[in-house]
């Protein structure tokens, strides 16, 4: 086999290669391409740590949606001119629903008006987001599912959000129960084990002090 034909051969599988990998990535990721979306926002006042871009949405477990963006809003920008308290402490959370994932197949065609106002309906019998724990490592998602909408009203927002809108459920945010389990761990940090542990057992040889001047009584 002359060199040119071993070059040509070697050409040949290279780009053979190239193509296999260019169809593998697209058979992959051709779901996402032409999966059909609907854009969802929510709001925070809340710390988002450990909430980032792909992070999943969920409903009961099951994955409809994903984080595409997530922002602080203008009036809580470190420059921000504004003196709006309310609004300088919103995170704006930009994600993308599944529309086949939150609708029937006889649905799952609406338009997007359609869609918004079914979403909003559950909205009013409870539908609420929040912030939770996907792992140990500290990652989250956000959880869709129905609270009382009595005793989690939607907060008022200071403008108009430019799509659909669910609100967070009005519960105990992660921040408080952090710093709340940080405040446990502070007090238990100063606790006097050792003083406690002696005074334990100086009561345990009082006790058989005692048991023993009543056996030799006896």
């Amino acid at each position: 086999m002359t060199d040119e034909s071993r070059r040509f051969r070697l050409g040949l599988f290279t780009i053979a290669g190239v193509v296999l990998l260019v169809l593998g990535v697209l058979s992959v990721g051709a779901g996402r391409f032409f999966q059909k979306t609907d854009p969802l926002y929510c709001y925070f006042q809340e710390s988002v740590q450990g909430l980032e871009p792909g992070s999943p949405v969920k409903f009961r477990g099951v994955e409809v949606g994903r984080v595409e963006e997530i922002n602080v809003m203008p009036d809580a920008r470190i420059a921000a001119r504004s003196d709006a308290p309310h609004a300088a402490s919103l995170i704006e959370v930009r994600s993308s629903l599944f529309v086949d994932k939150i609708s029937n197949q006889d649905t799952s065609l609406v338009d997007r008006s359609q869609l918004h106002a079914s979403i909003m309906r559950e909205v009013s019998q409870g539908l609420r987001v929040r912030i939770a724990w996907k792992d140990i490592t500290g990652q989250k998602y956000l959880d869709l599912d129905y609270v009382d909408p009595l005793k989690s009203p939607p907060a008022e927002l200071p403008f108009a959000p430019p799509g659909t809108y669910i609100p967070t459920a009005m519960e105990r945010s992660i921040s408080d129960i952090q710093r709340d389990v940080a405040t446990v761990t502070s007090e238990l940090a100063q606790v006097d084990y050792k003083a406690i542990a002696a005074e334990v057992r100086a009561l345990l040889a009082s006790l058989k002090q005692r048991a023993d001047e009543m056996g030799s009584s006896g």
